[in-house]
């Protein structure tokens, strides 16, 4: 049986999903900036990790600045900001905006809150690949609605598959910077997922599992759910054995318990890999 979040669309073809995961991850970019001007910072950048919120279709930045957050909705690609967790006025939908002018809109919101804006950087704590920047390009998720939408369906995929998994782990997944509301995102990569120990029943530590969804990389040019060693900061590239794509998934006709019991299987295999 399958779980109500789960829906394998085939309106689009996975592998062409680059441009709506491009802009989506440049969005996300300005909300990791936001949580790096503001937060602490803290070891493995966990201070710029985020959530991904299921019901609302959003990924949401940790709280700084007294209470305050930002979210991506998709597929719309609108950025607004939240105080105490409720939405504020001024909603912005990036089409047509440039990265200047987004920079620009969060300038603006920060003076709205009382922030001080003199604190706010646009560096990031990791390196940012298919960077916009300045004037030259725009923001346009209405050329790639249907891929947005294809790349959101994915994500809803990840959490019905893996929000179980993320319950089984509960005791030993807990680590700095997890969240028992939404799987976790990872900016740099575009991520999604949780940490697990590396040996059952450890907690998650500074070298830990990630298991989790990519919205797709140069290596693999579409979503895919993978295992995956994390060492501090960095993450090792997964083993082609811990890997399902998109299209893999479609071609087996594979539903949600296949796909658990895959990566399930896969969190056993790298374990024992590691312990040998």
């Amino acid at each position: 049986m399958n779980s109500p979040g789960w829906r394998v669309a085939v309106e689009v073809d996975p592998k062409s999903l680059g441009e709506a995961r491009t802009q989506t991850q440049n969005a996300v970019h300005w909300m990791a900036r936001l949580a790096n001007s503001y937060i602490t910072p803290e070891p493995e950048h966990r201070h710029v990790w985020m959530r991904y919120d299921a019901a609302r279709n959003a990924i949401v930045t940790r709280p700084f600045a007294g209470g305050v957050s930002i979210e991506l909705r998709l597929p719309s690609l609108e950025l607004q900001f939240r105080e105490n967790d409720l939405p504020v006025p001024h909603t912005l939908h990036v089409e047509g905006h440039s990265p200047a002018k987004v920079e620009a809109w969060v300038l603006v919101e920060l003076l709205h809150r009382g922030i001080d804006r003199a604190q706010f950087s646009k560096s990031l704590p990791y390196q940012a690949l298919n960077l916009m920047s300045g004037d030259h390009i725009e923001f346009s998720p209405d050329a790639c609605a249907r891929e947005l939408g294809e790349l959101s369906r994915w994500l809803g995929n990840a959490e019905a598959v893996l929000g179980p998994i993320r319950r089984e782990f509960a005791a030993d997944a807990a680590a700095p910077g997890s969240t028992d509301d939404g799987l976790l995102c990872w900016p740099e990569q575009l991520h999604f997922g949780l940490l697990v120990g590396l040996e059952p029943g450890a907690a998650a530590a500074a070298k830990s599992l990630r298991v989790g969804l990519s919205a797709g990389d140069e290596r693999y040019e579409e979503p895919y759910f993978f295992a995956a060693v994390q060492n501090g900061a960095e993450i090792e590239v997964a083993h082609p054995g811990s890997v399902l794509t998109a299209s893999r998934i479609i071609a087996e006709r594979l539903d949600v318990e296949g796909v658990r019991s895959i990566l399930r299987n896969a969190i056993s295999t790298t374990r024992r890999r590691l312990s040998n």
